[in-house]
């Protein structure tokens, strides 16, 4: 009778708290502008809070997501740790209240702060799962897959193919004729991996020599998307040298002279298939130099070889992509109203600038490339 009386009592427990979770449904405002976004999300006086990558300053969520399970996610992944959780969002700035950040839609959960920095380069997805083991970097014209059952690490010359499914985001099929060929669907809904609960935006299927492997996927990202952004280096006892790669493959050195004066000069990238990056430059008379780099952890960009005269070889260049939100506020700060009585300089600087910056960058060569683009 006790059971029966515990099982009563929870369906009406979770027949509450679905009312109350459509209760709380608030529709999402159809006017602002939505915004992907990568970040952490953090439980901290009494909200939970979001900080994009790279980034110092922090907004308060507001869940619009349909299922409110932002909360839920925090607690599963941190056991009331109150740790940094990683996450990818759709949502937008409210535009009343600026340090407040509308969630629409939850796309990846898992991970810590770290995972701010895990790049998936030059592929278009990677699609795996934990049970059976496989993983497949996939693109639309070489496909690898590694696999415990068959073992062995296998490359496959692969094409997509078009699709009139709208569940279906992509299709990728071998281009060898063979009886069995390699396919992978990747399908627009969400998945969960059921061995460590990572939340990922897509589902996969693939064929794999005659059998049907099911798991999770994510997009990759091509050279032109991974290695845009601004890209700044502090040297010992020097001023700060920054360089911003464009999507278009232009580079934008800004320096300064022996005045103090921000000094830009021009040039090009090219993503080399060793894995290292070139900048062909201009200096300001004109001559022409080379930049050699190579990929290091966290996005950053070794120099290998250049002109003494920004950096010494083994100069580590670190990546800074800006979210582009506007409001924000330090976490652990009082929160204030804009222009209130009481806030430092510091405080009010921070809560108050448009512009996020990471702690050590130079503004004034930041806004030199902006100006002159």
């Amino acid at each position: 009778m006790t059971r029966l009386t515990f099982h009563i009592t929870a369906f009406i427990v979770l027949l509450l708290l679905g009312g109350c979770a459509a209760q709380n449904m608030r529709s999402f405002p159809a006017a602002l502008s939505i915004k992907s976004l990568s970040g952490v999300m953090i439980e901290k006086q009494g909200g939970l809070w979001f900080r994009p990558c790279n980034e110092r300053l922090w907004w308060l969520l507001k869940d619009y997501t349909e299922q409110q399970e932002l909360a839920g996610f925090y607690r599963q992944f941190t056991l009331d740790s109150k740790e940094e959780l990683y996450i990818e969002l759709q949502g937008a700035v409210d535009p009343e209240h600026e340090s407040n950040l509308l969630v629409r839609q939850l796309d990846t959960v898992g991970g810590t702060a770290s995972t701010c920095d895990f790049q998936l380069r030059d592929i278009e997805y990677r699609a795996a799962s934990s049970s059976p083991y496989w993983v497949a970097d996939i693109g639309s014209k070489m496909t690898s897959v590694k696999s415990f059952k068959p073992a062995g690490s296998y490359h496959f010359f692969t094409q997509e193919e078009s699709t009139d499914d709208p569940l279906i985001a992509n299709i990728y099929r071998e281009r060898t004729k063979v009886t069995q060929p390699l396919q992978i669907k990747i399908f627009s809904r969400r998945c969960i991996d059921p061995e460590n609960g990572t939340v990922l935006p897509f589902r996969a299927e693939m064929t794999f020599f005659g059998n049907l492997y099911k798991g999770c996927a994510r997009k990759g990202q091509p050279s032109a998307e991974f290695l845009s952004g601004f890209y700044w280096y502090q040297p010992e006892g020097k001023y700060q040298v920054m360089f911003k790669l464009s999507s278009d493959k232009r580079v934008q050195l800004v320096t300064r002279d022996s005045r103090g004066s921000a000094v830009t000069e021009r040039g090009a990238w090219q993503y080399l298939e060793s894995g290292k990056l070139i900048f062909s430059m201009l200096d300001a008379r004109e001559n022409e130099y080379l930049m050699l780099f190579r990929l290091g952890r966290g996005g950053q960009l070794v120099l290998q070889t250049g002109s003494e005269r920004y950096a010494s070889a083994g100069a580590s260049f670190k990546l800074w992509r800006p979210s582009g939100l506007s409001g924000g506020q330090l976490l652990g700060s009082r929160a204030m109203p804009r222009g209130g009585a009481g806030a430092t300089d510091m405080e009010k600087s921070e809560l108050l600038g448009s512009a996020v910056l990471p702690a050590d960058i130079d503004d004034e060569l930041l806004n030199e490339i902006i100006v002159i683009e």
